[in-house]
């Protein structure tokens, strides 16, 4: 299956390294701390997806700020997938789900449902100070068994795809900044 979203969160995932394992460049990649532009109103992003600008092959929108928001979690949605005739060749559809602390923007939690043309795929991730704790399920539409995996990472921060958006708008840009 491509699991296009899943892959994201693991590669963005990966880089979270607990203080005790992180190497001496580590400081200079990245911060933790979130900026001062932290509020944020409720966002929806649309982007359409093409093969060189002359195909539509997708869609994927991001909601920040969705329902079940409050004072102290920001909830996150994305959903998309291929279209016309990308998904005949590759059909793909996906949704996530997700919540973030409001005031250091770290993850709470995450749940992503992918479909491709071989299976579909659930994620759960649950997020604390100290680990994180993941749960795939994959669904072949061949056979319908379920394969589950539980998987802990033992690395903090971490950030998925949702906080770390959030954590690089919260960062106030110079002119000439870039990220």
């Amino acid at each position: 299956m491509k699991q296009l979203i899943a892959s994201a969160l693991a590669v963005m995932g990966s880089c979270g390294i607990s203080a005790s394992a992180a190497p001496s460049w580590f400081s200079d990649l990245s911060t933790t701390v979130p900026g001062k532009h932290q509020g944020i109103a409720t966002q929806k992003l649309h982007y359409s997806l093409s093969w060189k600008g002359q195909l539509q092959a997708g869609h994927v929108t991001f909601v920040f700020g969705a329902k079940g928001s409050t004072n102290d979690i920001i909830a996150a949605q994305c959903y998309g997938g291929s279209q016309g005739f990308a998904a005949k060749l590759f059909p793909y559809q996906f949704d996530m789900s997700g919540k973030i602390n409001r005031t250091n923007l770290l993850p709470i939690s995450m749940h992503c449902n992918e479909t491709d043309r071989e299976e579909t795929q659930v994620t759960r991730v649950q997020y604390s100070p100290s680990k994180v704790a993941v749960k795939e399920i994959s669904r072949p539409h061949d056979t319908g068994k379920d394969e589950i995996k539980n998987i802990n990472f033992a690395f903090s921060p971490v950030f998925d795809a949702f906080s770390v958006m959030l954590l690089i708008r919260s960062h106030e840009l110079a002119t000439g900044d870039t990220i």
